[in-house]
């Protein structure tokens, strides 16, 4: 985590890396990660979750495929 809440970092997905935007208050946590697809599209990931030790998880949410449930864990 980065000063004052804000979150660095790399996601990686199947369409490469992409770098989130994000804040961290307490064990709270906000994340908008922006994608583009092959055809040019923009789509935008929300995620909020809850960190527990070295895990979190919460919903992710996206105007083209909804709300889904997440789980993440640290890498070491």
């Amino acid at each position: 985590m980065g000063a004052g809440g804000r979150i660095k970092g790399t996601v990686t997905g199947r369409r490469g890396d992409a770098p989130p935007e994000g804040t961290a208050a307490g064990n709270k946590v906000s994340i908008t990660v922006k994608r583009q697809t092959p055809d040019g599209d923009t789509i935008v990931l929300e995620y909020t979750a809850t960190v527990e030790g070295d895990s979190m998880k919460g919903k992710v949410h996206s105007e083209r495929f909804g709300d889904r449930d997440f789980t993440a864990k640290r890498t070491k």
